[in-house]
């Protein structure tokens, strides 16, 4: 099961962060036909840029929160007498820690890469590594009922 959802992570990722081909002569830039048609384009533009960093800092704030009830779920979990899969985070709570610490800032350093040159891709992107860390971390809380 962690295979088949790695796999359609992987592939959502993928297809996520593929960037669009327009066809346009030579990187032709549209040319607003008035300056109040420019300042609106202007205007949208930023309005656009300013929502999608909202939305990726609360996406990050997300993830972080996630990967903490991750850590968490995954406590509860074991001392229930769940069994770890995961064989980087079967060496004590100290290293399992750095290890999160490490994954989640590497993921939200590659999804800013990201959103330098597409922030929609990186929007899309944090939505699907949120929804699957919601997914690991109810699946936790499942074993640790258990």
């Amino acid at each position: 099961m962690f295979r088949t959802a790695a796999r359609a992570l992987v592939a959502a990722l993928l297809i996520s962060i593929a960037t669009p081909a327009f066809a346009a002569e030579n990187g032709a830039v549209p040319v607003a036909p008035t300056a109040a048609v420019a300042a609106a384009w202007a205007k949208e533009e930023k309005a656009t840029s300013r929502k999608s960093t909202q939305a990726l800092n609360a996406l990050y704030a997300s993830y972080g929160v996630l990967h903490g009830l991750d850590t968490y779920s995954t406590r509860q979990a074991l001392d229930n007498g769940a069994r770890e899969a995961n064989p980087l985070m079967n060496n004590g709570t100290g290293q399992n820690l750095a290890t999160k610490l490490v994954l989640a800032a590497a993921t939200v350093g590659a999804v800013k890469l990201i959103a330098k040159k597409n922030k929609k891709a990186a929007v899309v992107a944090m939505v699907v590594l949120n929804g699957a860390m919601a997914a690991v971390v109810a699946n936790n809380m499942k074993n640790a009922q258990r």
